[in-house]
């Protein structure tokens, strides 16, 4: 019989730390702005993953963040530990043509000192949870190179 490790930190299934487990997930509000373009703005400054070459103000995201809703395919949900915002992933429209209305485009961000953690992994779990309720046949996401954090989710 193999051995087993007596107080394993990770869950089997998922490879999540425990301490991930007092994680709470939630949808973006617009109180939120803020913090997550503090977050999207570190990839913006120091990669290339956004595919953007200039910061944004919060209120320049504004309407980006408005038309995300719960009961579309259009969502955004939050990471959140203790009142902080750990990271984000969402679902977009993919191409505003009527053939790609069962498509979004996906896209997680961590605050850089939440990366590693698992957190990526359990954001984008719960965000297609959610999205299994639509009549969604493709879900895309654009990944620049190198980036094996954003390959292994």
């Amino acid at each position: 019989m193999p051995n087993k490790l007596p107080h394993s930190n990770r869950n089997s299934k998922t490879g999540a730390s425990r301490a991930n487990q007092s994680i709470q997930l939630r949808h973006a509000l617009p109180d939120d702005l803020d913090a997550l373009t503090n977050i999207y703005n570190h990839y913006v400054r120091h990669s290339v993953a956004t595919f953007d070459t200039t910061a944004f103000h919060p209120e320049a995201r504004r309407n980006w963040l408005v038309h995300f809703a719960a009961g579309s395919p259009h969502q955004l949900w939050l990471a959140v530990k203790h009142g902080a915002i750990l990271g984000y992933a969402s679902s977009s429209q993919y191409r505003p043509k009527a053939a790609y209305d069962t498509s979004v485009e996906t896209t997680v961000y961590l605050h850089p000192d939440h990366q590693g953690a698992g957190i990526g992994r359990k954001l984008y779990n719960h965000l297609f949870e959610r999205l299994s309720v639509f009549e969604l046949h493709r879900a895309y996401a654009a990944i620049a190179q190198p980036n094996p954090a954003s390959v292994a989710l």
